[in-house]
């Protein structure tokens, strides 16, 4: 809601979300899925859809840092290559933020260790504080310094250039797929049909 600046998706203190519901945002479809943690037959909505994601905004609430269920879902995301960015969701003073930023890296690292993923994957993983609550008030009423009181201007800028990156090296990808295709493949394939239909084959 922050980023779209309007109150569109369901929020409340207990899980409302029942389906993914697909908001257009900046050339791309921003996908509010019930999330982990929700009752079973919406979180098995989740499951499917995480299945067909490309990127996954992955919020950690500043109560829920220290709940196993989260880190569990976490990791087995990123065991399925899974490419993930990180808010942290938070009601924080600057000082205590750092300690609870300190406390979920700490946290990340550990799970990483008994989950044999290498520290590097964690320490590339985006991670933005953001006071959500206040960061939707600043976004609907258009107030830019409470926004970057509430964390939403460092996360947005971050998170379009995490997406912008992600479309780069997509495209990169495919130029080269494209061009194993074109370059070496057909050839090689083509070869292979001129000396099958050889008489001397």
């Amino acid at each position: 809601n922050a980023l779209l600046k309007q109150e569109l998706a369901k929020v409340a203190d207990i899980p409302t979300t029942a389906q993914v519901e697909e908001y257009p945002w900046l050339g791309c479809f921003l996908q509010d899925s019930p999330g982990i943690n929700a009752p079973i037959e919406h979180e098995a909505v989740t499951n499917e859809q995480v299945e067909h994601s490309d990127l996954l905004l992955f919020v950690i609430r500043e109560g829920d840092q220290d709940v196993s269920a989260v880190y569990e879902r976490l990791f087995a995301l990123l065991n399925n290559n899974k490419s993930l960015f990180i808010v942290y969701n938070h009601q924080l003073q600057a000082a205590e933020l750092e300690q609870g930023l300190t406390k979920l890296n700490h946290t990340l690292l550990d799970y990483a260790a008994k989950c044999g993923v290498a520290d590097e994957v964690i320490r590339a993983i985006p991670v933005s504080a953001v006071n959500v609550k206040t960061a939707l008030k600043a976004s609907i009423e258009n107030k830019q310094n409470l926004a970057e009181h509430a964390g939403l201007v460092a996360f947005q800028q971050r998170f379009e250039t995490w997406l912008t990156q992600f479309d780069n090296e997509r495209h990169y990808i495919e130029s080269l797929r494209q061009f194993i295709r074109t370059r070496l493949l057909s050839p090689l394939l083509q070869t292979f049909s001129d000396d099958a239909a050889s008489p001397d084959a």
